[in-house]
């Protein structure tokens, strides 16, 4: 009968601890919103990305790679709905505020916002500094990459559509 009650004892321990971990995981562990916005924008589901983006920013907002990702989708996104070109562009600068990441052209998001908002002579300037940049700094695939969007800009023309299509 003690070896029942031991097993008893231990099953509870154990059901007890589960119950305290699935708690302290649901509290104090956040999913990485970043990591599923970028799967979600992978797999074409840019107002599923939309959302993660905001939650990655609510948990960081000084996250480079989420604002400069977000505002990329309210700048380019193919679905009208979507769109906010305005909010891009205050997005864009704030990421432009923070230290660069190597592989990351936040100056051609901004740029897109810019068109985006039909600030076109700003997306101008900023495309032609970011081609000049880029070219410096070795990064000839976003050069070339802003070089084909300034034919958009400079004709007035904001870009829609994914980096996949662009590339």
């Amino acid at each position: 009968m003690l070896i029942l009650t031991g097993i008893t004892v231990i099953a509870v321990i154990v059901g007890l601890m589960m119950i305290v971990r699935h708690f302290y995981i649901t509290l104090f562990q956040k999913p990485d919103y970043l990591e599923l916005a970028e799967e979600s924008y992978s797999k074409g589901n840019f107002r599923e990305a939309v959302v993660r983006y905001r939650q990655a920013l609510l948990v960081n907002p000084d996250c480079a790679i989420s604002l400069n990702n977000l505002a990329f989708i309210l700048a380019t996104a193919p679905d009208d709905s979507l769109r906010n070109g305005e909010e891009a562009v205050r997005l864009a600068q704030r990421a432009m505020r923070l230290p660069p990441i190597k592989g990351m052209c936040v100056e051609g998001t901004l740029a897109a916002a810019y068109a985006e908002a039909g600030r076109y002579a700003e997306a101008v300037a900023t495309t032609e500094n970011a081609v000049r940049t880029e070219t410096a700094a070795g990064e000839t695939r976003y050069a070339d990459r802003n070089r084909k969007l300034l034919t958009l800009y400079s004709a007035n023309k904001p870009w829609h559509g994914t980096l996949a299509e662009q590339c």
